[in-house]
C-alpha cells in the first residue's frame, strides 16, 4: 500500500486575500447580471489592489 506523502513546498495565500478576490468577482458578476457591460479586473490587478490597500505586504503567509 502506498502512503500519502504530505506535500511541505509552495506558499499559502492569505484568507484576506481570498476574501477580497471573492468580493470583486462577485461584484463584477452581479454588474454582469444587471446589464452592466465591464472588463474583468486580472489576476494582477486585484493582487497590487489588495496590497495597496491592505495592511499586509503580500497575499501570502510566511509559515
Amino acid at each position: 500500500m502506498m502512503e500519502k506523502k504530505v506535500r511541505i513546498e509552495g506558499r499559502v495565500k492569505r484568507i484576506e486575500y481570498l476574501r477580497y478576490l471573492a468580493d470583486v468577482r462577485a461584484e463584477e458578476q452581479h454588474a454582469w447580471n444587471l446589464g452592466i457591460r465591464i472588463t474583468r479586473k486580472s489576476i494582477e490587478e486585484i493582487r497590487a489592489e489588495f496590497v495597496r490597500v491592505s495592511n499586509f505586504d503580500s497575499i501570502y503567509i510566511n509559515i
